[in-house]
């Protein structure tokens, strides 16, 4: 496709938020530079962000309308899902000198990336919450204080989150003479939520769900929680630490993050 020029019917503005159309052009880029840059589009957004940006505007900063889209959904994506990672300033930066601002999406790029920095700063205090358990017993941030505290939101059919699920089970096991606590938080309904246990959260996890408010309850809109699974390390003071690395893909990294608070 990007030898023979047949990507112009995607950059019409009306057809380039279309959930398969904003791939065919990430895709593209790639192909057009595979030898800058390798790797999937999903993967290459999220680990190299700003030099796929600047593949956006090396490829279509003379088509604004594609530009400020693509630009704006690796940002925003980036900002939602890395919030805690120290590219996230560069890629900003870049941002705002790449987009027209008064481009659709710029706002919300905006007030993701400022929310991220003025509520989820390494340090910061994590929401307080209190949730129940499985028997309808409820449990706060402030009952776990002394220990790292892992959270795990999750929901049932979650294929992301059932993977990683034997992961988490080797981890608890790993640290379950320290000073950890697991906790599952999943976002569906109490029958739902239940019947998903122990396939898309760790059975050994301390259980608890957002009481029928799904993606609606607090601790959601706070955490800014996209997409799932989402693992969350807080402190032993219930500050936040950051997103660790992903068990499933980086063990021992997972192992490190969580021990060097201990």
């Amino acid at each position: 496709m990007y030898k023979k020029k047949r990507i112009a019917p995607f950059l019409n503005k009306d057809i380039i938020n279309y959930y398969g159309g904003r791939h065919i052009l990430t895709n593209y880029i790639l192909l057009s530079n595979h030898d800058k840059i390798k790797g999937e589009s999903y993967i290459v957004r999220f680990t190299q962000p700003v030099e796929f940006s600047e593949l956006v505007v090396k490829e279509f900063g003379k088509v604004p309308d594609v530009r400020d889209f693509l630009l704006s959904y690796i940002a925003r994506d980036f900002f939602r899902t890395k919030w805690d990672s120290p590219i996230s300033k560069d890629l900003h930066n870049f941002y705002i000198q790449h987009v027209d601002k008064r481009n659709p999406y710029f706002k919300e790029v905006k007030e993701t990336f400022e929310y991220a920095q003025n509520n989820l700063k390494k340090g910061d205090p994590f929401y307080n919450f209190s949730l129940p358990d499985t028997i309808g017993t409820k449990h706060q941030l402030t009952d776990f204080k002394g220990k790292v505290v892992i959270l795990d939101f999750w929901f049932n059919g979650c294929f992301t989150c059932k993977g990683i699920t034997p992961s988490i089970e080797k981890a608890e096991d790993f640290f379950k003479d320290k000073n950890v606590q697991f906790i599952s938080i999943g976002i569906d309904d109490e029958k739902a939520w239940k019947e998903g246990i122990g396939v898309f959260s760790s059975k050994n996890s301390l259980q608890l769900y957002t009481e029928e408010k799904r993606a609606e309850h607090d601790i959601i809109k706070f955490s800014k929680v996209f997409f799932y699974p989402r693992l969350i390390v807080l402190d032993k003071q219930g500050n936040i630490v950051g997103i660790p690395p992903n068990p499933a893909a980086d063990f021992e990294g997972f192992k490190a993050y969580i021990n060097e608070l201990l």
